[in-house]
């Protein structure tokens, strides 16, 4: 499984470091799945076509706050045949004055497969945890949300606005 994560820290909470152990996903079975090594990375060659795939369609997940204006990469992992000589590493540094962007994959167990359902990327921080949720949609959720999505967007900037106006009384 590929996901493009970013992450970083509020303020004032001293920098932390994140490692390869901090990430798992729960899968919709309630089961946890680490974040695959890399060798484990290395050793399933499919995943550079993954990679390479992933690099042509992207949504933008820069949705840092403001003051998290400085860039990092989280490189947990490298293909060592691109060429670029990039190195791997097992952990990174986050701050609140940095946004922190990668590609983590987990190696499911054995017939285990990517079914339609509720996921979460779990990331252990200092002293919390943080459930980023995810779905992988059926056929019909899919079609649903295409023929809804400009009713369901404006029903959500709606209510955004609406919240927003409750804050200012």
């Amino acid at each position: 499984m590929l996901l493009e994560a970013g992450v970083t820290i509020r303020k004032p909470n001293p920098n932390h470091t994140l490692t390869r152990a901090d990430f798992s996903v729960k899968m919709p079975d309630g089961s946890m799945v680490p974040m695959a090594t890399q060798q484990e990375f290395q050793k399933a060659g499919y995943l550079r076509g993954l990679n390479k795939r992933a690099s042509t369609v992207r949504d933008s997940i820069n949705y840092f706050p403001a003051h998290a204006n400085q860039g990092c990469p989280m490189l947990f992992f490298t293909d060592p045949v691109d060429g670029s000589g990039a190195l791997a590493f097992d952990k990174f540094e986050v701050s609140w004055q940095r946004g922190c962007l990668g590609r983590i994959f987990f190696k499911l167990p054995e017939g285990q497969k990517i079914e339609p359902g509720q996921y979460w990327l779990s990331v252990k921080f200092a002293n919390s945890t943080v459930e980023a949720p995810f779905r992988i949609m059926t056929k019909e959720e899919e079609k649903y949300l295409k023929k809804n999505w400009k009713d369901l967007k404006k029903e959500h900037e709606a209510l955004l606005k609406s919240e927003a106006a409750k804050g200012k009384k």
